[in-house]
Parts: C-alpha cells; sequence; structure tokens
C-alpha cells in the first residue's frame, strides 16, 4: 500500500549485503523499500559461495568493528527485531596462525581486550590433529566460528517482508535511472519504475553499475575458490577453525545434506576476473580449472596430511575488494539519490548485519562514525553534493 509522502527506495541486488539493508530499511516510517534480485534465490552468486567464517580479526580496524558488531547481533538476533528458526553462527572457536615476526594490528587490540589468547602448537593438535601448521604463533578466538548463511538469508527475507519491503526476485537486470545527474528510478525490461532513492548492493556487479552510470568505484573484482572433501569418519562435526595467515590457508568442517561431515578449505587464492552480466558468462567465470585444482590440492596436502582428498569437489565465489579493505557505504557525492553497499570483500557474511544497518542510516542520513570512514568519498577527495 502506498504510503502518502513516502521515501521511496530502490534496493539492486537481493544478497546479504541488500537483505540486511532492506531489512532495517523496511523499519522506518514512511519509506517504502523494493528489493530487485536478479536470479531467482538470494544464495545464487557471492553470498551462497562464502566460507561463513565468523573472523572477527581483521587488519583494517573499520572493518573489524562492523565484524564484532554483527558477531554480536548474530548472537542475540532479536536484539534488532530479527527471528531465526536456529542458531545463525556458531561460537566452536577459531585458531590463527602467523609469523613469530609478525605485527598485525588486530593481535594486540584482540590480546588486549581479552577476545584472543596465545596457544601452543601442543593444544592445536590436541583439537585440531588433521591440520599442521605452518605459522610460528598461534592465537585463539573463542568467539570464532561459523556463520549459517542460508538461515541468516533467509531470516533477512523473511523479517524484510514482515516489515513491509517488496522482493521481486528474477527480474533480470535493474539498472538505476539518472536525469541531470539525479536519480529518477529503475529501468527493468518492463521499463521504469520511478523511485526517489536506489542502493546498489550488487556485490561483483556494483562496479560495472558505477561506470556505466558514470560513477565509477575503486573496486578490484576477484575471485576465490573453495573446496570440499568426501565425508571424512575422522572429521569431528564440532572441531574448531583452523586459519594459517603465514600461508593463506584455512579449514573448518563441513557438514553435508545427509549429515557425513567432511572438510571445506581454500588456499585463499585471489585471481582477477571482471563480472559479467549474461548467464552463459557468469557459467564460464565460476568453471573451476584443473590447474587451479592442482595447486589447491598441493596445499591442501602440506597442511591436511591424514586427510583423504579424494573425491574433491569445488566452485568459485565473487570478491569486490576496495582498496584499503573496507567497505563503502553511503551516498555517492557524485549522482544524487545514489547510495552504496559494495566493496564487502571477503568480509561479507562478516560484517552482514552492521553493513546493513549503516547502509539504511546513510539512506535515512543519520550521521555514523563508522559510516562516516566508509564514504565512497575517501576515494573521490569530494564532498558531499548539496540536495
Amino acid at each position: 500500500m502506498t504510503v502518502s509522502g513516502a521515501k521511496h527506495v530502490a534496493i539492486i541486488g537481493g544478497g546479504i549485503g541488500g537483505l540486511a539493508t532492506a531489512f532495517f530499511l523496511g523499519a522506518e516510517e514512511d519509506v517504502e523499500v523494493t528489493l530487485f534480485e536478479r536470479e531467482p534465490r538470494h544464495n545464487a552468486h557471492s553470498s551462497g559461495r562464502s566460507a561463513e567464517i565468523l573472523r572477527t580479526a581483521i587488519d583494517d580496524p573499520v572493518t573489524e568493528a562492523l565484524a564484532l558488531a554483527t558477531a554480536r547481533i548474530l548472537h542475540d538476533p532479536t536484539s534488532v527485531g530479527l527471528s531465526a528458526t536456529a542458531d545463525l553462527a556458531d561460537h566452536r572457536g577459531l585458531f590463527v596462525l602467523t609469523e613469530a615476526d609478525q605485527d598485525s594490528p588486530w593481535i594486540e587490540r584482540h590480546l588486549s581486550a581479552g577476545a584472543a589468547r596465545e596457544s601452543s602448537r601442543k593444544e592445536l593438535h590436541r583439537v585440531a590433529p588433521h591440520f599442521a601448521p605452518h605459522g610460528k604463533r598461534i592465537l585463539h578466538l573463542a568467539a570464532g566460528g561459523r556463520i549459517h548463511g542460508d538461515r541468516l538469508l533467509a531470516a533477512l527475507a523473511r523479517g524484510a517482508l514482515r516489515r513491509g519491503v517488496r522482493i521481486q526476485r528474477s527480474t533480470g537486470d535493474a539498472v538505476p535511472r539518472t536525469v541531470d545527474g539525479r536519480i529518477v528510478g529503475v529501468e527493468l525490461d518492463g521499463g521504469c519504475a520511478p523511485f526517489d532513492a536506489v542502493l546498489v548492493a550488487a556485490g561483483a556487479w556494483s562496479g560495472p553499475i558505477g561506470e556505466a552510470m558514470g560513477a565509477p568505484l575503486p573496486l578490484r573484482t576477484t575471485r576465490r575458490h573453495m573446496w570440499v572433501t568426501s565425508p571424512d569418519p575422522q572429521a569431528p562435526v564440532d572441531a574448531p577453525i583452523v586459519w594459517d595467515d603465514a600461508t593463506g590457508f584455512y579449514v573448518r568442517p563441513d557438514t553435508g545434506q545427509h549429515g557425513a561431515t567432511g572438510w571445506a578449505f581454500s588456499a585463499t587464492d585471489l585471481d582477477e576476473h571482471r563480472a559479467g552480466s549474461d548467464q552463459e558468462g557468469r557459467r564460464a567465470a565460476y568453471a573451476v580449472a584443473e590447474t587451479v585444482k592442482a595447486q589447491a590440492l598441493a596445499a591442501a596436502r602440506e597442511h591436511l596430511p591424514r586427510v583423504n582428498l579424494t573425491g574433491l569437489r569445488g566452485w568459485r565465489g565473487f570478491r569486490d575488494l576496495s582498496p584499503d579493505d573496507r567497505p563503502i557505504i553511503g551516498a555517492d557525492p557524485r549522482v544524487l539519490g545514489l547510495h552504496w553497499c559494495a566493496g564487502l570483500g571477503g568480509h561479507g557474511m562478516t560484517m552482514s548485519m552492521a553493513v546493513g544497518r549503516l547502509a539504511a542510516d546513510a539512506v535515512m542520513e543519520r550521521r555514523d562514525t563508522l559510516g562516516s570512514q566508509c564514504k565512497v568519498g575517501r576515494f573521490l577527495g569530494v564532498a558531499s553534493r548539496p540536495s
């Protein structure tokens, strides 16, 4: 039902960033929100190809703060009015390995706050005998764990719908339309729908959308691989996650649809790739080359010498990375009414709830300390455009 005088906001992209923003915007008075998702489901791309690791230890302090805020919400989703039928995250613990002389900014922050403690190879071997460490220094983060991505996406979609958000799936490409440097609507195959503001949360496709509008973003689009082994009788369901920063390798237990547990891992490889818009191009972009699989197997043999690596299956997921590993949130000073929720990189699930609230606050023109450090203007050297 249309509200007289309401602000009409369109969200392009129904992955984790778009859904989280829609959920928070849906609670605002005199705001009508419509979310456009190109695919028939919300986890078709990056949001369904995530490692789902809850790691709040991040070098950039702003990104880390957003991750910590999200972890608190995932622990108590009712604090923001989110209803979930099952836990959205578990806190099985996370071991992070670094070189002895490595001075990562997050280490001192976490140790001084009591969020991390020094561990040992003996302890790591006791709880994760499958893992052969390379990093010399071992830290344990008790609050680390796994985010259940599909549950979170489903809860956000349900919550947004209950708050009156209109969600349209299988829309094809939705394109912001501008006149004289101002957002006037969203173009779809069926014509142009009028909107006062458009928030782009299209993941790896955010960059191309910005370029087409004459508002490019400093994003680097890459792909990262995840791999899953066959079920392993020696894989405990509650085993901790291990992340070796020294080599960029992480592993966690993975329980499949039939209840059997194997191992999911990544060598955190990144290759540059521009996200195509046509379906055939997307399918080709996700194809895994045998050379990449061979490299992953070599890394896994080093770190998981006791794990049976036959029957390995893998997939690629897109990452849109900003230069400072910090998201791009808020109004674009170059186009009036254009907002961003982009540059989530490899932290999309980890920052999801805090990023959605931040993006909603920006649309509502509310000031926020973290939000001021996520504006696109930090790359442009320009002030916000007056209305």
